[in-house]
């Protein structure tokens, strides 16, 4: 397969995920200063000014149809345009260890996702993840299982080798959108972008790669060192703290790395640590009212990055 370069970064943003945004563009910018980067803006908290991360570090928001999209529907969004760019789509509570966009540009797939594999019959953990296999027989009996999946946080695409028809009937394109089958697909995107992924390869419409490059489980990102997070890193992986949120920054896996690429953000903007300190000091404020008004509702509460 001839290897493809990747083109552009989107990334999928979020008024409650900001500080995670600046620091996973710091750390592609670290390595890439040039590639075209693209907020993904989802409103459905609210809406956000993203005006700093753009002027200051060369980054663009994204045009869309509708601006509320709700549990990760945006990951679709570059899988939507005209044909023939190459993406790398990811979630923002992620950040480059190093020039990992070289790795990548070795492939010449259509798709290049997280190797995942998969037994005949998944576990419960996978229906909790993706879609209840059983179902998806009753619905679809055509449907040959590849015995593989992948986490929808991190994948490139070459855009135009979907359309908006391969989810048809599997999307309420409203705002924000929704599965129509949520008895058999994970609420999310994943459940419903796994299946069509799925469909397509198994058809021999879409080629895909499946490969080792982002890290998650907390024991394994142990081994990074963050002194050799330099301009040379050895490493070519994305760290992904999916599902490893903490209210605090400080208290999460490897938040030196964080804080060092935060650092880096900092150090472009002009007052940099007495804006962070305002910043923090605010969501702080705001993390409390979030927490009493949940707490009235009965419901979950947003919060903020401290």
């Amino acid at each position: 397969m001839t290897r493809r370069p990747v083109e552009a970064v989107y990334l999928l943003s979020h008024k409650y995920y900001m500080r995670q945004t600046r620091i996973c563009v710091a750390s592609i910018r670290y390595w890439y200063p040039e590639i075209p980067i693209y907020l993904i803006k989802d409103k459905i908290g609210g809406d956000f000014s993203t005006e700093e991360i753009e002027r200051t570090w060369n980054v663009r928001v994204h045009p869309t149809e509708v601006d509320k999209f709700g549990w990760g529907f945006a990951h679709l969004e570059p899988l939507l345009k005209p044909g023939g760019e190459r993406a790398l789509v990811i979630d923002v509570d992620i950040v480059f260890t190093g020039p990992v966009l070289d790795l990548l540009s070795e492939y010449g797939e259509d798709m290049i996702v997280q190797r995942e594999d998969q037994p005949p019959e998944p576990s419960e953990k996978f229906t909790g993840l993706y879609f209840s296999l059983d179902k998806i027989m009753e619905y679809d009996p055509d449907f040959r299982f590849p015995r593989f999946s992948f986490n929808a946080g991190q994948f490139v695409v070459t855009t135009g080798v979907f359309s908006r028809e391969d989810f048809d009937g599997l999307i309420n394109w409203d705002s924000p959108r929704s599965v129509t089958r949520p008895d058999i697909f994970t609420k999310g995107d994943q459940g419903v972008f796994n299946y069509v992924v799925m469909k397509k390869f198994s058809a021999g419409q879409l080629s895909v790669a499946r490969i080792p490059f982002m890290v998650w489980n907390p024991d394994e990102m142990g081994r990074f060192d963050l002194a050799r997070m330099s301009e040379d890193s050895p490493y070519r992986e994305l760290i992904h703290w999916a599902g490893l949120r903490r209210e605090h920054m400080s208290d999460m896996v490897r938040a030196d790395i964080l804080f060092h690429f935060e650092s880096f953000y900092y150090s472009r903007i002009r007052g940099g640590q007495a804006r962070k300190r305002a910043m923090l000091a605010t969501q702080r404020v705001a993390n409390i009212r979030n927490k009493i008004v949940a707490r009235l509702r009965g419901t979950h509460p947003y919060l903020y990055l401290t």
